[in-house]
């Protein structure tokens, strides 16, 4: 009777895990993100297991298409298109004597990027992030860091080396912009609810309620 009530009790912890209790069909729907500077996110889920993903920031915009598949354990989004390797441009301006890291984050024609996610790292693991300013300024505070990932809407990303003592402190870095496109590979679905989930998007891990159902 003891080991029958085990497995009895197995059994219904499995089914309140939220890949088990939400299906993706349930999931169908349209899942809103907004932030400021007319930044704003959203992915439906629709049938046959394809997603669209759309984004807005100020006068640009994009459309991921992909399809969702199963691991068992987490639902994941693949988008159609793939990234291309990081793709930027980096000049180095007069230095001035700083005991921080400095990075302007322009386009190809010097015009600043505004909420780019800069984050730095030190042995793999993730050490600061911060976003761009109104100056497309990223101020990174820590030193003790060997590379740095920007991300920015529609832009390729930028990765950099950075080596204390040899690598300069104030660089200016020019992101190329791409197709309007939001890459997914391998991203997994935290279902929180039926009508709130998280994915990563940009480089940033972001929150989506539902605003509409399935039509």
């Amino acid at each position: 009777m003891k080991n029958l009530l085990q497995i009895i009790l197995s059994l219904w912890l499995l089914s309140c895990s939220p890949t088990k209790q939400i299906s993706i069909n349930e999931m169908e729907g349209i899942y809103l993100w907004t932030s400021i500077y007319g930044v704003g996110e959203t992915i439906e889920f629709k049938e046959d297991m394809q997603f669209e993903f759309k984004w807005t920031q100020g006068l640009k915009n994009g459309i991921t298409l992909g399809t969702i598949r199963n691991d068992s354990k987490s639902w994941i989004l693949q988008s159609e298109l793939q990234q291309e390797s990081f793709v930027f441009n980096l000049e180095i301006p007069s230095q001035l004597s700083q005991d921080f890291y400095q990075f302007k984050i322009t386009d190809e024609n010097s015009i600043a990027l505004i909420g780019a996610n800069c984050e730095t790292f030190k042995d793999g693991l993730p050490i600061e992030a911060t976003s761009s300013n109104e100056f497309g300024h990223c101020k990174i505070e820590s030193i003790n860091i060997d590379s740095l990932v920007i991300n920015y809407g529609g832009f390729h990303p930028a990765e950099i080396r950075l080596t204390e003592n040899k690598t300069p402190k104030s660089m200016i870095i020019r992101l190329k912009e791409r197709q309007f496109y939001q890459y997914f590979n391998g991203e997994k679905i935290k279902i929180i609810s039926r009508n709130k989930i998280e994915i990563s998007t940009f480089g940033k891990r972001k929150t989506f309620n539902r605003i509409k159902n399935k039509t």
